[in-house]
């Protein structure tokens, strides 16, 4: 991959900035839906960030029927950067941020889903880091990742659930640093995203808002993944990013919702998106890295059939995946093991 290694760009002290305007540099849209249990933390962490306070929050609720407006309201009675907008009807986590960017007034859009946590420094050391680099238009994060665990983590674990500890990101980030808040400069975004991860999760990306909407926002046409092909898109656009390697932002594990489903789970999200991908002209330069995680996703659900005893499914699961990828070994070699499994 040419540019593989990432540039530093700014270092500890170049981030230590304070930011005050009138006008919001930032704003922040947060779709809810049945959250009552936790949108009162995630507020906290939001309206309580350190070192900026121009920003806006655009809590959209998608009809939820439990306390999740009422808490949204109250925090919004004490605060005045919190506004509460409400679905005409239920729209969905894409809808709702669509309609959270059609009443955006910030520079940049941040998004962050009802039950998730920023770190008390996200968005100052995300625009201090903007403020190097006029070009850029996607800044991204390390985050700690609950899902990961499978469960709920005290917070002392948490630097155990690090992103950037994966293997899948140290390729193009490194290592995670001492504590110090290096940024990188990344390039070649969508073959990084397609041939590991995208480099971030919904909760820790902050875009130029005209970016988002020249795209027209999230396709709320698509199944599946509507945020990852939004990530996508960006990526084929803006060719490069800016990565601040700390973690600024909590996923939290919720059991039962579609990010945190058990495997094999996983594997049927990523073949339905693939294969929505796969169909995109705009992604047709980047159809052979498509099809080979098109076959990693039909591969792990022929594992899992063959772990169940299911032979006819692992079969059809196998034959897709060698299908996708008829070079490769490992597809040849479970395809031949399914074939004679008894």
């Amino acid at each position: 991959m040419s540019g593989a290694s990432p540039t530093p760009v700014a270092g500890e002290t170049a981030l230590d900035t304070e930011f005050h305007a009138e006008a919001p540099l930032v704003s922040v849209i947060i779709p809810t839906y049945n959250v009552g249990e936790f949108i009162g933390e995630t507020l906290r962490s939001v309206l309580g960030q350190q070192g900026v306070r121009n920003f806006e929050v655009l809590l959209v609720d998608d009809r939820s029927t439990d306390d999740t407006v009422a808490q949204a309201q109250a925090a919004a009675g004490s605060d005045p950067r919190l506004r509460v907008l409400h679905n005409t009807g239920p729209q969905g986590a894409a809808g709702a941020r669509n309609h959270g960017l059609a009443r955006a007034n910030g520079e940049w859009v941040a998004f962050l889903d009802g039950d998730d946590l920023w770190m008390p420094h996200n968005l100052r050391l995300k625009l201090a880091a903007a403020a190097t680099a006029p070009d850029i238009d996607i800044v991204s994060s390390d985050f700690y990742n609950e899902n990961r665990a499978n469960r709920t983590v005290p917070r002392a674990e948490w630097p155990t659930l690090r992103q950037s500890l994966l293997p899948t990101w140290q390729r193009h980030v490194g290592p995670p640093s001492d504590g110090s808040s290096r940024v990188l400069r990344l390039d070649n975004l969508t073959q990084r995203f397609l041939s590991d991860e995208v480099l971030g999760n919904t909760g820790t990306f902050m875009l130029r808002r005209r970016a988002v909407q020249a795209l027209g926002g999230f396709d709320t046409t698509l199944a599946v993944g509507e945020d990852v092909y939004l990530w996508l898109q960006l990526s084929q656009r803006a060719g490069q990013m800016l990565f601040v390697h700390r973690p600024l932002m909590f996923y939290r594990h919720r059991p039962g919702s579609l990010t945190n489903q058990d495997y094999p789970a996983h594997a049927f999200f990523a073949a339905r998106f693939y294969a929505q991908l796969a169909a995109a002209p705009e992604f047709a330069g980047q159809l052979g890295l498509i099809r080979q995680r098109q076959a990693g996703a039909w591969l792990s659900q022929s594992y899992y059939y063959r772990k169940q005893g299911q032979r006819c499914l692992a079969l059809q699961t196998a034959w897709a995946s060698w299908r996708h990828a008829p070079s490769r070994s490992e597809q040849c070699r479970n395809l031949l093991a399914t074939a004679f499994m008894r």
